[in-house]
């Protein structure tokens, strides 16, 4: 080649003073130039690998508010930690600048006195229940010797101290009815209801009360309302019993006296009861055959006897009447058998000659036996008479049968 000349096809060689690198681009750029012209060669682009560092610090967070929120709750459950970490926090008092601080108040939920637990509050209150219970019990030993106006002092000052309980107004309630203070206890009675209206107790209570005051209509709702949750007991039944009898309810009557006699079937007031009720619904074979058979046991009461007497008479056996007689007069007391007679539902015996013989013969007090021979006289009742339960009268309108 002359004069020099570079040959154009020939390769540069180092000697020429240039680098190799000398317009081209750089190496980085160069790698990603191929990739994407090998992605675009292909068609798939291949995806870059990520770090692993984003779930590391989400991982790491959720374990740090777990411990916060695990660290919040003990601190919040546990009172005397509260008052530590308080403590170590180094709050400052409220007192003035510059003065030194005063020392913490002593309080509920201070170190020095914690606020009781779930335990302690339990046992504090069966403590009270017990002390109260027991005071109630000493109270009713007290009334059984007698002393039932002390009992009612000692609970009204256990009261007054704030030992207040629905037991203790109950327990008083039932004095005061014993004592006779019969208003005073339907009020507090009432009262107790309104505190508590599901008191079983509390209604059987002013049942009693409003009975005994009178109220025959008031007694049987409450008996009743009482009844109707269960519960009541034969304290219940009885009260209702004869709040139906007071207000004439018979049928009412005699289905709350079954039921009484299921629950005690010895029961010879409500076996009194029953036959009376049978006598006035007109059940006259019934009632002869309850309250004869309580006389023939020899546990029949004068309203036994009366009221037999009485069924006696309606189904006009007056010998069984005369016989009957005899028998009530040496088993009660004769004044009572005597002032039988006087009642306007004894008219029509006294008009036969059989019962007013022995009647004569009781009331000037001669000493009858079951021996004592009866006339022999029997006459029939003109008419049937209505039997009502009402007050003896003081003439006893007999007259003797030598002045008819």
């Amino acid at each position: 080649m002359a004069g020099g000349a570079v040959n154009p096809g020939a390769p540069e060689t180092p000697s020429s003073g240039r680098s190799i690198y000398e317009g081209r681009e750089p190496a980085d750029r160069l790698f990603r130039g191929r990739e994407r012209s090998g992605a675009s060669a292909s068609g798939t682009a291949t995806p870059r690998r990520r770090t692993g560092r984003p779930w590391a610090i989400i991982f790491l967070a959720i374990v740090a508010v777990y411990g916060l929120a695990a660290t919040a709750f003990i601190v919040i459950r546990t009172p005397a930690l509260a008052g530590f970490v308080m403590r170590g926090l180094g709050r400052p008092s409220s007192g003035a600048k510059g003065e030194p601080s005063a020392p913490p108040a002593m309080s509920a939920t201070s170190p020095a006195d914690p606020a009781p637990t779930s335990s302690v509050v339990v046992v504090q209150l069966r403590a009270e229940a017990q002390a109260c219970r027991n005071t109630i019990l000493e109270a009713d030993r007290m009334v059984a010797r007698g002393l039932a106006r002390d009992a009612l002092a000692r609970l009204e000052r256990r009261a007054g101290e704030g030992k207040d309980s629905l037991d203790l107004q109950l327990a008083m309630a039932r004095i005061r009815f014993d004592l006779g203070d019969t208003k005073a206890a339907r009020d507090a009675y009432a009262s107790v209801i309104r505190t508590a209206p599901s008191t079983v107790e509390a209604r059987i209570g002013l049942a009693a009360a409003l009975l005994k005051l009178g109220d025959a209509e008031g007694s049987l709702q409450a008996a009743q309302w009482a009844l109707d949750d269960g519960g009541a007991g034969v304290d219940g039944v009885r009260i209702a019993t004869h709040a139906a009898v007071g207000v004439g309810q018979y049928t009412v009557a005699a289905g709350h006296a079954r039921v009484w006699l299921q629950q005690d079937p010895e029961s010879v007031e409500a076996q009194d009861l029953l036959g009376l009720c049978h006598l006035r619904l007109g059940e006259y074979g019934k009632a002869s055959f309850l309250l004869g058979e309580l006389i023939r046991q020899g546990r029949g009461t004068e309203a036994s006897y009366l009221n037999l007497v009485l069924a006696f008479g309606q189904q006009k056996q007056f010998n069984d009447v005369a016989d009957l007689l005899l028998r009530a007069v040496q088993r009660l007391d004769r004044r009572s058998v005597v002032a039988w007679f006087g009642r306007p539902d004894f008219t029509v015996l006294r008009e036969n000659p059989v019962v007013t013989a022995v009647a004569f013969q009781i009331v000037e007090g001669a000493s009858p036996n079951l021996a004592l021979k009866l006339p022999d006289v029997s006459s029939e009742i003109p008419m049937e008479r209505g039997i009502g339960m009402s007050p003896a009268a003081i003439d006893l309108g007999m007259r003797r049968p030598s002045s008819q």
